[in-house]
Order: C-alpha cells, then sequence, then structure tokens
C-alpha cells in the first residue's frame, strides 16, 4: 500500500502501523456553525497525518462500563476521518464505513477504542471512521438559524466522499458497507430511508440499534431549541463552544426521563416524514445485506428487541438478506454482563483502549482477542460479501418470519 494517496482533495500521508498503513485527520467536509457541510477546500503539498479533533462534548455517563477514551483536542471543524488500509498492494477491497455511536452527545471516529486495524487486516478491507457533530452543534432545530439534523448530513457527506475516493485506497466503492453500533446504528436505519443515500452503500450492519427511540418531531425539536437559545442567553452564532455546551447540560438536565434531546427529526433538515422513511427502507430493502442484533442485557429495555424485531421484519419482508445476532458473551469477573457496548472490543480499539472497561474485567488482551475471533470472523465474512459462520457452520440469513437468530 502507498504511504502518499491523492484524493479529491489533495494528497495525504499515511504512517505504517501494525500491518496497515493509517491516514488520520483526513477532512472530508468542512461546515460553518449551524450549516450543512460542503466540500473541503483543495490543499498543495502533502497532508501530513493528524490525529484529528473530536466534536465538542462533555463526559459520557458509560464511561464507567467502557472506560475513558484517550484525551484529544475538541474543535468544531471536526468533519475528518481515520482511513485504515492493509499495508500491502491490493484493489478492489470492500470497504467498511463506521459510524460511531454515543447518544448523539458524545464519540468521536478517531477514538482508538474505535481503531480499525483489526477489521482492516481480517477483512482484507478499506476501513473509514466517521467523526461527525453532536449535541445541539449536529442536531439544534431553531427556524432561521438552524434547520436541524447536521449530522446526518455530516454522515451523509462521509460516505460520499468514500464514494468518490475510495478507490485511490485501494477499495472498491460498489462494495461499502456501513455499520454503526447504539446511536451510530441508529442514524444508519434513518440513512436506509432517505433517497439521497441511494447508491452509497450496498451492506448495513447495525449493532444495538435503540430504535424504540424512534425520532424526534419537528415541532418538539423547535421547542427544544427555543429552550436551549433561552438557556444559552446570547448569540448562538457567536457564543463560545463552552457555553453552548454548559446551556446544552442545562436544558437536558431540566428535562429530566425527556429522553434525548439532540437526535435526527423526522420531517425536518432534509429527513423525510416517518412514514415516507419506512416507505423508502421497504423500496431499497430487496438486494440489502444487513448484520443486526443486540447483547443479552438489552432483551428487557424496550428500546431495543421489540422496535428491532418489526424493523428486521420490515426489511426481510421487502427482500433483505439479514443476519440477526444475540450476543451472551460476558468478562468472567465484570458486574454488567452482556452489557451494551460489550461487543466493541472484539471488533474494534486497541489493547489500550479499552484497559480501562469494566466491562471486560477478569480478562486478559489475549482473552478478549480469543473470545472475539468469532466475532470477528462472522463480521469479516459480511463485509467480504461472503456468507458468515458460526461455531463453524453457515449462519443462515433469516425468514420473513424472523426465525434463526445466532446466538453468539
Amino acid at each position: 500500500m502507498a504511504h502518499e494517496v491523492s484524493t479529491s482533495a489533495g494528497t495525504l500521508r499515511g504512517t505504517p502501523e501494525r500491518g496497515c498503513v493509517l491516514f488520520r485527520g483526513v477532512p472530508y467536509a468542512a461546515a460553518e456553525r449551524f450549516g450543512r457541510p460542503q466540500p473541503v477546500p483543495p490543499w498543495s503539498g502533502v497532508r501530513e497525518p493528524t490525529g484529528g479533533p473530536v466534536p465538542p462534548q462533555l463526559p459520557s455517563s458509560l464511561e464507567v462500563v467502557i472506560g475513558s477514551p484517550e484525551p484529544r483536542p475538541q474543535a468544531e471543524d471536526c468533519l475528518n476521518l481515520t482511513v485504515t488500509v492493509p499495508d500491502r498492494e491490493g484493489s478492489g477491497r470492500p470497504v467498511l464505513v463506521w459510524v460511531p455511536g454515543g447518544g448523539y452527545d458524545v464519540g468521536a471516529g478517531t477514538w482508538d477504542m474505535y481503531d480499525g486495524v483489526r477489521l482492516s487486516t481480517a477483512a482484507d478491507a478499506v476501513v473509514v471512521s466517521v467523526t461527525y457533530r453532536l449535541g445541539a452543534l449536529g442536531f439544534l432545530r431553531s427556524p432561521g438559524l438552524s434547520e436541524g439534523n447536521l449530522a446526518v448530513w455530516d454522515v451523509v457527506a462521509a460516505l460520499q466522499w468514500v464514494q468518490a475516493n475510495a478507490a485511490a485506497f485501494g477499495g472498491d466503492p460498489e462494495r461499502v458497507t456501513v455499520a454503526g453500533q447504539s446511536a451510530g446504528a441508529h442514524l444508519i436505519a434513518v440513512l436506509l430511508g432517505m433517497a439521497e443515500t441511494e447508491g452509497l452503500f450496498t451492506s448495513a450492519i447495525l449493532q444495538s440499534p435503540p430504535l424504540g427511540l424512534g425520532l424526534d418531531r419537528a415541532e418538539h425539536a423547535a421547542e427544544t431549541g427555543a429552550r436551549f437559545l433561552e438557556a444559552l442567553a446570547t448569540d448562538p452564532r457567536t457564543a463560545p463552544v463552552s457555553a453552548v455546551l454548559d446551556a446544552q447540560e442545562r436544558v437536558i438536565n431540566a428535562a429530566g426521563s425527556e429522553g434525548l434531546l439532540f437526535l435526527p427529526i423526522a420531517g425536518a433538515g432534509g429527513v423525510p416524514d416517518e412514514e415516507q422513511l419506512r416507505r423508502q427502507v421497504q423500496a431499497r430493502a430487496a438486494g440489502l445485506r444487513v448484520l443486526t442484533g443486540l447483547v443479552a442485557e438489552e432483551l428487557n429495555q424496550p428500546a431495543y428487541a421489540q422496535p428491532l424485531q418489526s424493523f428486521v421484519e420490515l426489511l426481510t419482508g421487502a427482500g433483505a438478506q439479514v443476519y440477526r445476532y444475540l450476543s451472551r458473551t460476558s468478562a468472567p469477573a465484570s458486574p454488567y454482563g452482556a452489557v451494551h457496548c460489550s461487543e466493541l472490543p472484539f471488533l474494534v480499539g486497541t489493547e489500550r483502549a479499552w484497559a480501562g472497561a469494566a466491562m471486560l474485567a477478569g480478562w486478559s488482551w489475549a482473552d478478549v482477542q480469543r473470545v472475539g475471533a468469532p466475532y470477528l470472523a462472522a463480521w469479516a465474512a459480511f463485509v467480504r460479501g461472503e456468507q458468515p459462520e458460526v461455531g463453524g457452520a453457515p449462519w443462515a440469513p433469516l425468514s420473513a418470519e424472523g426465525d434463526g437468530v445466532a446466538e453468539l
């Protein structure tokens, strides 16, 4: 693999690491505050690898379970990618685009917990991790100020960048799988219902999608926007990021159990209403390959099991090929069991990134790799367009009735 690659905006230099070449801090779009993403201005010379800033955010409540991500600079100019490619010659490789989760208010594709080296190596694939805007900066709806759903358009822009540039990294733009966990999977379900994403990917992986969250309503999102502006009490176009985050936190705390306040909005900001989304999912389901599932602790949580069952029935009934799983794997000393996010270390991330994860208590990193090997092999086969296996036997896709969930 060449360590310098020419893209649509300029030349990038990658760093060889662990058998792959990593291109960090790759800009895929640029955006003004509360504006849709726009093409990146071209540059001259060779752009050196950077860590890439993460979106402005506050610490996550999930850190007690998954550990804390490495500290990275935060900046609004955060629309960047990490591209991971096997360090050997090749072309026409499948492409995996990873959309991280985090409840739409934390997360970044640049974090080492989403490092794509293992997936890239196992699947012989180009892995692209996406960073998109979060919270009010990504989802605020306020007429005349922000249309909402800006983060959705960030991910669309990233997928468009992949179409334009995958071949330069040895990838095949006609073999793109979009994958995500939690909020990332929820966002992918939205993308499946948007006409603008037709042709941008052919397969999808949705891990622990909290589909029971639904989508926000335009009217409710505007009410949230009004509460946010009241809490901010200054010009939102020029307010310091710290003030934006403080106002966002106060509005969320005041809402209590109301649920997520900054999330994709139906019928606003370029996203169709829920009925149109449903029809579009049905229309594109034939020929679509989907891998989706939950971890055991999510089975009794209303946002997960039944909504996913309904979504799977919609897909299979319209002709999609769906592989569904249930992960019961948990570490021996974990107080949480097979908890939300517990399958992530089997697929992505580095030993150092997951070292502080309480959900992995009792396992060495060698244990994580050993126990996670069936996950990694199955996901890699799916990305390559092959039929995955479970327990040494072919993993059969679901029937229209939803039979045949594979346990991992």
